[in-house]
């Protein structure tokens, strides 16, 4: 029953994008052209910076490299006009695009670095928060947890700072990752347990979900069987489709694995064959 509603949900899913998306695609197409126009009669000023962040953005689900290379242009003009926050908020969105959707840490970072340098110098925090959870995120991946860890923390007492609740939920998160990719799993536990919170509160459903399902899996580890099932069945009541299709096929494995081990074979080959 769970798998053919989530087969129906994906047949939906797909049915909706194939209308929305010629109509999303079209829609963007028209508002390029009208940014490329508004550029070409642009003298070079913060306006046409502006522009650009607009244009660079509108490029981002079609051509990358376009995207990159409007950001970079951002950053050439901004250092032209000395402009801290053109300068500050190119830099990290070309670090972004390197990390987030070319999975290139090593040419991230330099951008990373250059945007921390400017927006710390001019006290830009919410470019310095995002620019700081970014360089946190390629030293993750580059397995450098010391560094991690440091910015981090950096994170979390920028989003202090700013009364970020989304920030620190965020930065509690992260942390629970990075206790548990080091087997320590008390502390992984803890600060889990302060990002659901935080969840909870602001309403941030797909966040939300995701920690319930790596705190879950944190239980699973530990043998906690009877937590890591609590928190799996949580996940199940997260109603954003999208989110369910990417994640509720890990979410029926770990529950196969729970009731396997409760020795209720039943329901852990009902969840196996979803």
């Amino acid at each position: 029953m769970i798998c053919f509603r989530l087969k129906f949900r994906l047949g939906v899913f797909i049915m909706l994008f194939l209308i929305v998306c010629p109509v999303y695609i079209y829609s963007q197409s028209i508002q390029i052209d009208s940014l490329e126009i508004e550029l070409a009669s642009q003298g070079k000023d913060t306006l046409k910076v502006k522009t650009l962040l607009n244009l660079a953005a509108s490029w981002l689900y079609f051509d990358i490299d376009k995207s990159i290379h409007y950001y970079k242009r951002v950053c050439e003009i901004s250092e032209d006009l000395n402009y801290p926050y053109g300068l500050a908020e190119g830099h990290y969105q070309v670090g972004l695009c390197y990390m987030k959707y070319k999975q290139q840490p090593d040419s991230s970072l330099p951008y990373a670095n250059r945007a921390i340098a400017v927006s710390d110098s001019l006290h830009l925090l919410k470019i310095l928060l995002k620019s700081y959870r970014l360089k946190s995120i390629c030293k993750r991946i580059k397995g450098d947890n010391s560094r991690t860890r440091y910015y981090t923390i950096k994170c979390l007492n920028i989003s202090k700072k700013l009364n970020d609740s989304l920030g620190i939920g965020k930065a509690y998160g992260e942390l629970g990752i990075f206790f548990f990719s080091k087997a320590d799993y008390d502390s992984a536990a803890i600060y889990y347990m302060k990002a659901i919170d935080v969840f909870e509160k602001t309403r941030q459903e797909k966040l939300l979900g995701m920690t319930f399902s790596n705190i879950a899996k944190n239980y699973l580890k530990t043998d906690d069987n009877e937590l890591a099932e609590k928190y799996l069945l949580k996940t199940l009541n997260i109603k954003d489709e999208s989110w369910q299709l990417a994640n509720f096929p890990i979410i029926y494995d770990n529950l196969g694995i729970v009731y396997t081990r409760k020795g209720d074979y039943k329901k852990a080959i009902e969840y196996f064959n979803q």
